[in-house]
């Protein structure tokens, strides 16, 4: 026997034409939506980035890998302290212009620790 419980049914509703979707009345809305952001917003949104990623290399990374990330970058980290070279490494990273050679530098990474961390593989290599 069937379950009868769930019924539905369509209502056709019949508008005039002043209520039809058009593609500057969806402008119109999107765009009185996205004023409600103001640029002070993203200001916030950016620092919010920032510190999390100091705080991420500050708290993951010894002072030596954080060399050899400024290594990579080429940023000159002479004399510097730990927090003053995550700061450099930070501000090169979020820079838009210096995207592909940071997600290159962060896949490379990434494949030296799978590399490492393979019981057969990490005899061929020497990190360090």
């Amino acid at each position: 026997m069937p379950n009868k419980n769930l019924s539905f049914s369509l209502i056709e509703n019949k508008t005039s034409s002043d209520n039809s979707v058009t593609y500057e009345s969806l402008k119109e809305k999107v765009d009185k939506q996205s004023n409600y952001l103001s640029q002070n917003d993203f200001d916030d949104v950016n620092m919010d980035d920032y510190i999390a990623a100091e705080i991420d290399y500050n708290e993951n990374n010894t002072k030596k890998q954080i060399d050899l990330i400024a290594d990579y970058y080429e940023i000159v980290k002479r004399k510097k302290k730990k927090g003053e070279l995550i700061e450099e490494v930070v501000i090169f990273e979020k820079d838009p212009e210096n995207y592909d050679i940071t997600q290159r530098r962060k896949t490379l990474w990434f494949y030296m620790e799978e590399i490492n961390n393979d019981s057969f593989l990490s005899k061929f290599l020497i990190l360090e």
